[in-house]
Formats: C-alpha cells, sequence, structure tokens
C-alpha cells in the first residue's frame, strides 16, 4: 500500500476523482445545484487532494533535484485539467441565462454605471435548461429612476435607495416594493433610486453629487434603504464584485476616524493587485469551489459599511432637512450591520425574521424577491411606518380619499 502511494498518478486520481464526486452524486441524486447534504464534502476531499499533492511534489522535488522541472510541470498540467474539467462541469449545471434588447444602465463617471433616462429595457432570464424565470420590460424615468407608473398626487415622499431589491430585478414597474408600498399608503408618492449591483457607496457617491430634494416635488417624507449582506462586500470590494459589475464603483475608505473617498476601485488599487484577483476570479476552479476574497469578512468591513450608512444619513438630512431615515434588513439576511451604525437618529427595520431566506423568490437560482415577497414587505413597512413617525400617521387617518391612478405600463 505505501508503495501505491508513492506513485504521483493514484494522487493525481485521487484529485480527480474528488473533483468530480460532487458534480455526479448531485447531478444524478441531487437538485443540480452542486450541494449535497448542508455542504459540499466532495470539495473538501478535493481541496485535502490538491493539497496533498502538492506536498508530494515538493518533498520529491527536495529530495530528488534533478526532477524539480518535471514536478512543476505536472502541476501546471494538473492545473489545467483542473481547469477544464472546472469549465465543463460548471456549463453543464443548470444556471440562470440572462437576453436583452437593448442595456438599461451607461457609464457614469461618479458611480461606474447608471441607469439609463427615458428609457425601456425588453429582458429575459431563462434557466440553462429553456425554462424562463421572467421575461418583462423595465422602464426609467427622464432622471433615470425605475419608473413610478402612478399619477404623481401623494402629500408625502418615499425615498427608496438600495440595489435590485429595491429596483425590482425581475417584476413589473408597478410590482416593486416602492409601488407595493404607495398602494398601502396612498398618501405617499415613491421614488425609486435602486439598481442593480448597486449598495450603500453608490447611494453616498450619488446624495453627495445630487441634490436629490430637488428632484421630488413633495417636502415632507422618509428615505428608507433596503440592505442586504451582498452589499457588505461591495463596499469594501471583494474579488467577485470589482472585477465584474463593481470594478468602476466607489470606493471609500477609512483615514483613522475619516471616510475618505479613495476613487473608483478600478483605479485606487495597485495594477498588479487588480490583474490577479481578475485571474482568480476567471479561474473554473476558484469558480468551483466559491472561493472570494477577502476569504473572511472582518470586523473592519462592518465598521467602513457602518460609516458609509452613517455618511448616507447626514447627506440625506442635510438635503431633505428631517431625520425620517431608515434601514431596513431584508429578510433572511443578517441584522449584524444594525450594529455599525452609529447614528443614533437612524430607524432601524429588522425584517431579518419576517420570512426565510429562500422564500418568495423568483427561482431557486434567482434569489430577487417576488411580487409576494414585496407585498409582504410593504404591509408591514406601512405599519410600522405609521408607529415611528406619528406625523404621518395622523395625516393618514385624516385623509378621507386616494388619488386617481393612471394605468401602469404592461
Amino acid at each position: 500500500m505505501k508503495q501505491l502511494f508513492r506513485h504521483p498518478g493514484v494522487l493525481l486520481l485521487f484529485v480527480l476523482i474528488c473533483f468530480l464526486i460532487d458534480f455526479i452524486s448531485d447531478y444524478y441524486f441531487g437538485d443540480q445545484n452542486g450541494v449535497i447534504g448542508k455542504g459540499r464534502i466532495s470539495k473538501l476531499l478535493f481541496v485535502c487532494g490538491v493539497a496533498a499533492f502538492w506536498a508530494w511534489l515538493v518533498i520529491i522535488g527536495v529530495m530528488k533535484k534533478r526532477i524539480v522541472f518535471i514536478q512543476m510541470a505536472m502541476v501546471i498540467l494538473l492545473w489545467g485539467v483542473l481547469e477544464v474539467l472546472g469549465y465543463i462541469v460548471l456549463h453543464v449545471r443548470e444556471r440562470p441565462i440572462y437576453f436583452s434588447r437593448q442595456e438599461l444602465f451607461e457609464d457614469d463617471a461618479n458611480l461606474g454605471y447608471k441607469t439609463r433616462a427615458n428609457f425601456t429595457e425588453s429582458k429575459t432570464e431563462i434557466t440553462s435548461k429553456g425554462d424562463t424565470i421572467y421575461q418583462i420590460d423595465f422602464h426609467s424615468d427622464r432622471l433615470g429612476r425605475r419608473v413610478n407608473p402612478f399619477e404623481n398626487c401623494g402629500k408625502f415622499y418615499g425615498l427608496f435607495l438600495g440595489g435590485s431589491f429595491t429596483f425590482g430585478e425581475g417584476v413589473k414597474d408597478n410590482e416593486t416594493l416602492p409601488i407595493r408600498f404607495q398602494e398601502v399608503l396612498s398618501d405617499f408618492y415613491t421614488y425609486n433610486y435602486g439598481f442593480c449591483g448597486y449598495g450603500p457607496h453608490h447611494m453616498l457617491a450619488l446624495l453627495q453629487s445630487r441634490n436629490l430634494a430637488s428632484e421630488i416635488d413633495q417636502r415632507n417624507g422618509f428615505g428608507l434603504y433596503v440592505y442586504i449582506d451582498d452589499h457588505l462586500r461591495r463596499v469594501y470590494g471583494n474579488m467577485s464584485k470589482v472585477t465584474s459589475f463593481g470594478r468602476n464603483a466607489p470606493h471609500f475608505g477609512l483615514d483613522g476616524d475619516q471616510l475618505i473617498r479613495k476613487g473608483n476601485f478600478k483605479n485606487s488599487r495597485p495594477y498588479w493587485i487588480r490583474k490577479f484577483l481578475h485571474v482568480m476570479h476567471y479561474s473554473y476552479v476558484f469558480q468551483y469551489l466559491n472561493i472570494d476574497w477577502p476569504l473572511k469578512i472582518k470586523e473592519e468591513h462592518y465598521l467602513l459599511t457602518g460609516r458609509v450608512i452613517d455618511q448616507m444619513f447626514l447627506e440625506y438630512k442635510a438635503q431633505f432637512g428631517n431625520e425620517n431615515f431608515f434601514v431596513l434588513i431584508y429578510p433572511g439576511e443578517s441584522n449584524k450591520i444594525l450594529s455599525y451604525i452609529k447614528q443614533p437618529e437612524v430607524k432601524k427595520l429588522d425584517y431579518a425574521h419576517l420570512f426565510k431566506r429562500g422564500e418568495h423568490t423568483l427561482h431557486v437560482l434567482d434569489e430577487h424577491p417576488d411580487t409576494i415577497a414585496y407585498k409582504i414587505l410593504a404591509d408591514k413597512l406601512a405599519e410600522d411606518l405609521l408607529i415611528t413617525i406619528p406625523f404621518f400617521g395622523e395625516e393618514h387617518a385624516e385623509t378621507k380619499g386616494h388619488p386617481e391612478k393612471i394605468s401602469p405600463p404592461n
């Protein structure tokens, strides 16, 4: 047996077998999402196998220096084989595929990208098996906001900030969270500044560069940011974000206790770091193992994100002249960030347990909220808003009628 495991071919074969266990088992016996039971056991075996093979090469290379180059060549060959296998496994699995007649976004020097003004995007998402997840049109208004299809006759404004969960990826213009909320409390007219891939850093940069109060007709109302866990990674710029849609996103950092903008991620980090992260991100082995960098979310990442949200509130307060600013934790997400928001006037809506993660989504392959999720959120938000800000509740109770609505686009 000892002689058997001294042979490099045996260790190489062990690595390849471990790599395929997850795919074969899940493809024939699971739900083809790459997860067996509660974890990726075969991936742990794969990592152990690679480590064992690498250690074997190092030991042999030290003992027999004359074959060190052969051992290095075997390492390169092994990695090449794993990359090919990773490509095959990732492309055989069921995955979402997007089609768009014209993209809704355009480049922006401040935000990286933004929504086109007065634009319509016809977008379709299907699975790799051909099942349709959604097929709808997105509309933007003259300022690049997700269009509000109702007549603007509300007494108060509702300013909604955030990413795709705010924007309403996969639902119609009249099914987003802002519109569902407006249907519950018709005294409000809502403005949707969210967009796909955005985070707190985008909203802060937006508030610092534009006077949003001048873009809103009502003088009194509230601002609300919808938070999900992935926004934390977008703020500090993890590998998967800064090598894709977030490469030109605003980059904020802490200089001691001072929040500063360093520029955009593309121009604020050394060239060799950007290239190294680019290579790692597009490795099929790393994608298969779901490896990202930094490997672990640290305390400093929470501190930075908390400060960005604090500053977002201060910018909102300076523009709108009130402290009616909320941070809403989307159901199923972690509420840990709330303890890092230090501005006492920020109102925190912890909906982490309103329903479970994975419930009320567009599809098992797309975790964006569906129309039911937005209806549940809107009802809860309206209830809490009238309690948190009594002035709104008093005004709402005095309202006798409801504003007329115009037919939303299909």
